[in-house]
């Protein structure tokens, strides 16, 4: 296991490079870009309408509602590939998750 820990002010982050194979991340990054269903939002930013720059997707365990910019975005249902996910980082950390905020940049930045 490759580790790389970064650290900023208080927060440390681990980087685990071996997390998944390359090809597992590879299918998955097919997968989840294809499969899950993505919303385009516009939020208001600095008193203007603004498209903002990604897609999202709210999964999560029912209950968990998510909201930003006054808007609510769709909780959707784990999909089986990130409920597998979930489940293996969640037995690597010892922590339970409820939800996640998926964000996909069409331009890769």
């Amino acid at each position: 296991m490759k580790n790389e820990i970064v650290a900023h002010n208080d927060l440390k982050v681990r980087i685990d490079k071996d997390f998944f194979t390359s090809n597992e991340s590879n299918i998955l990054l097919k997968k989840l870009i294809a499969n899950l269903p993505w919303e385009s939002m516009i939020i208001k930013m600095f008193g203007k309408n603004t498209k903002i720059p990604r897609l999202q997707c709210w999964i999560g365990d029912e209950g968990c509602d998510y909201k930003y910019s006054g808007k609510k975005l769709n909780r959707q249902n784990w999909t089986k590939d990130l409920a597998m996910i979930r489940e293996k980082i969640s037995r690597e950390l010892k922590i339970d998750f409820n939800s996640v905020l998926v964000n996909y940049y069409r331009d890769g930045k």
